[in-house]
């Protein structure tokens, strides 16, 4: 017998809609750049760090100009 699968249902509050639907009627053109930048501050703020960068997918050439890769290049 197959063990079982468990999953969660997402848990997604009506604030969480507010702001999706608040992006998605009012985030575009040159608005966007309102939403990324109070993302990037607010990331910083939860991660207690100085630099957050958002993208819009993963970006090889930021990891390899990093100090993380140059470190693990020393390795």
């Amino acid at each position: 017998m197959k063990s079982r699968i468990h999953y969660t249902k997402p848990s997604i509050t009506e604030l969480e809609k507010d702001y999706a639907a608040d992006a998605a009627a009012n985030g575009w053109g040159d608005q966007c750049y309102a939403y990324i930048k109070r993302f990037e501050d607010l990331f910083k703020q939860h991660l207690g760090v100085k630099h957050a960068i958002a993208t819009s997918k993963r970006r090889p050439d930021l990891w390899q100009r990093s100090p993380l890769q140059q470190k693990d290049q020393q390795c």
